[in-house]
């Protein structure tokens, strides 16, 4: 177990313990149960005979973030805090840029080592650069998100699903197994007291956007909800009915995966239990395209440009930039669903109210807003701002290759050109009322997501 764990994590700046507590600075894995952070933070702790502490920086303009996306994060949050308390070990959360809020504690305590939690975007890896600029002890990053971590399951930017399928089957037995659980730390009682109220009406956000109703955030909701979706029986169903919004064949555990709240391996070994023609396609989803997304936002500094795309759609893009398109929409027409298109303002209005949409009208979404706007790179920054500002799960590499696959052909293949797509996949009205119900749908959005 010691190696699984070591095989998990990286050094960033190669400096050797210093005497004194481990951090953990959580930041992506918000979870206690099954995450690879915390117990690596906790084997150091025992190693070294230190105290362990629990630290989470609030960063109140993380990517223009509104407050359904901090109200989610901090739910969970509460629940974390509560199963600290339980196992006796210090939690803190505090609110500033973290760089600065992680000196500031290193000056006021005897911190010998920080553990983190990976994560490939370009914000959280500024975070860490920042910080080792001014610390002098070990920075340690440990990835609790994948299956196998990016830097050991390829070293550069893999080109489609087919190839990274081969490289996690050849690694998935070595690093499919249990998660080992946390002890309690200490023999006095800890009593990590936050302020919720206060905090809530401290912090400087967005308010806009309300939080979803009927997605309840949490690691404990999380886990009931993998666990309604694989045990009575809608995995059954998943892989004839997930293309047919009107099916709610969807899992609805993406915001849990997105803010760390569940763990992708505990879902992974909980498909074990199911036969492998079931589980099929659901795993190809949660693992092989979610870790193809890791995958491409590690390796490509442009994963949220159109110059991360790949070299044959940017030249077929580009070759059709001035074709003339059916509409010219504002972002704030799309925003506001103002569309001619009734299928697509129905889709908007689920993530405006609802916070989420089904996966086959994501990409039908994200299409048809190439075709609206006056070139790719609008398409692309408008497609990310909607999907961040709106879905539970957005801000996330899943977010940001889904939305250039749907554009740009991120690990796709070229398809017979057409105006505007060129050679990328084109997707029409027309073809999304031979595979479902189009009426009932919108009925359905307008029914339990009225504007």
């Amino acid at each position: 177990m010691i190696n699984l764990i070591k095989s998990r994590y990286r050094c960033l700046n190669k400096i050797p313990y210093q005497k004194g507590e481990v951090l953990y600075w959580m930041s992506r894995e918000q979870r206690v149960e099954d995450n690879w952070s915390l117990v690596t933070a906790q084997y150091f702790a025992d190693q070294y005979k230190s105290d362990l502490t629990v630290l989470f920086c609030l960063y109140e303009y993380f990517l223009y973030a509104p407050w359904r996306h901090y109200y989610f994060m901090l739910e969970g949050l509460k629940q974390v805090s509560e199963k600290f308390n339980k196992l006796k070990i210090k939690f803190d959360l505090v609110v500033g840029y973290p760089p600065e809020t992680l000196i500031t504690e290193i000056n006021l305590r005897n911190i010998g080592m920080i553990i983190t939690d990976f994560d490939p975007l370009p914000v959280k890896r500024n975070w860490k650069e920042d910080l080792l600029k001014y610390i002098k002890i070990p920075l340690v990053e440990v990835d609790a998100h994948n299956l196998i971590p990016p830097w050991i399951l390829s070293d550069h930017q893999e080109y489609n699903a087919y190839f990274i399928r081969k490289k996690i089957e050849k690694k998935m037995d070595k690093f499919l197994v249990d998660i080992p659980s946390i002890h309690q730390r200490n023999k006095r009682k800890i009593k990590n007291k936050l302020d919720w109220d206060l905090l809530y009406g401290k912090i400087k956000l967005d308010r806009s956007v309300s939080p979803v109703e009927d997605i309840i955030p949490g690691s404990d909701h999380g886990l009931n909800q993998a666990s309604l979706f694989i045990n009575e029986k809608k995995l059954k169903y998943y892989q004839a009915k997930s293309r047919d919004p009107n099916a709610h064949a969807q899992s609805g555990l993406s915001p849990y995966i997105h803010f760390g709240q569940i763990s992708v391996q505990k879902l992974l070994l909980d498909l074990l239990k199911v036969s492998p023609e079931v589980r099929k396609n659901w795993v190809d989803e949660l693992l092989v395209r979610r870790e193809l997304a890791e995958n491409y936002c590690f390796y490509q500094e442009k994963s949220d440009h159109f110059q991360g795309l790949p070299q044959w759609s940017r030249k077929t893009l580009e070759e059709h930039k001035t074709d003339k398109r059916p509409y010219n929409y504002s972002v704030d027409q799309l925003e506001n669903g103002e569309t001619d298109d009734p299928l697509w303002n129905a889709s908007q209005q689920h993530i405006v109210v609802g916070g989420t949409m089904p996966g086959y009208l994501r990409m039908y979404w994200a299409k048809k807003i190439l075709e609206w706007t006056a070139d790719p790179e609008q398409a692309i920054e408008a497609a990310i701002y909607l999907n961040n500002k709106y879905q539970l799960d957005g801000r996330d590499p899943n977010g940001y290759a889904g939305i250039l696959w749907s554009i740009g052909g991120l690990h796709d293949r070229p398809w017979p050109e057409r105006s505007i797509f060129g050679k990328v996949r084109y997707m029409s009205y027309r073809g999304s009322m031979r595979k479902f119900n189009v009426p009932e749908y919108i009925e359905y959005v307008n029914s339990k997501y009225p504007k």
